[in-house]
């Protein structure tokens, strides 16, 4: 599916939500079905072309029925039913994404080498409030010990990177220059 028609779909449902006044639910809703797309059987049932619609209706309703809201339950039969089952992942994504936009928060991953604790989080919110400007911050963060120390901050298409890995190969390439 290409990410324009799951946009479309999404703001197709935000609007919908908007004037049954259950965004957030609708927020959440989405936020538990990327959770459950993530469950490897779900997501391969919802992406088989050889599986009917109606078959994957009565899953998505044997699942999800008491987990979501009616209205997004309903989204998702009609998304179904058009064929378009295997891009519930993107269409969720670009649920959120909208949702964000809208709201005016700024989705920030904060990579380190080791578990942030929590005093290193609130000081990278400070500092992105007051460098970047950003106030309205949904922060989260990952760990990756290849890093080897220090960390890296994205957001909004862009990547701040302090790490010593980046350092190295920085230092690395800078050698090899010389040479």
């Amino acid at each position: 599916m290409s990410s324009k028609v799951a946009e479309r779909y999404a703001k197709a449902v935000l609007d919908l939500a908007k004037e049954q006044g259950k965004v957030e639910v609708v927020y959440k809703d989405m936020q538990y079905l990327i959770n459950t797309l993530r469950l490897r059987d779900f997501a391969a049932v919802m992406a088989s072309p050889i599986i009917k619609s109606a078959n994957k209706i009565a899953i998505v309703k044997a699942l999800l029925t008491d987990r979501i809201d009616i209205l997004t339950l309903t989204f998702l039969n009609l998304v179904i039913t058009k064929y378009r089952a295997g891009g519930l992942h993107e269409i969720a994504e670009a649920y959120i994404e909208q949702y964000n936009e809208i709201k005016g928060i700024v989705p920030v991953v904060l990579t380190t080498a080791i578990a942030a604790d929590d005093s290193i989080i609130q000081e990278v919110k400070e500092v992105l409030k007051k460098k970047a400007g950003l106030n309205n911050i949904e922060l989260s963060t990952l760990t990756d010990a290849d890093l080897i120390g220090g960390y890296t901050v994205q957001y909004q298409n862009k990547l701040y990177d302090a790490s010593v890995r980046r350092q190295l190969t920085s230092l690395g390439q800078s050698l090899t220059d010389r040479v």
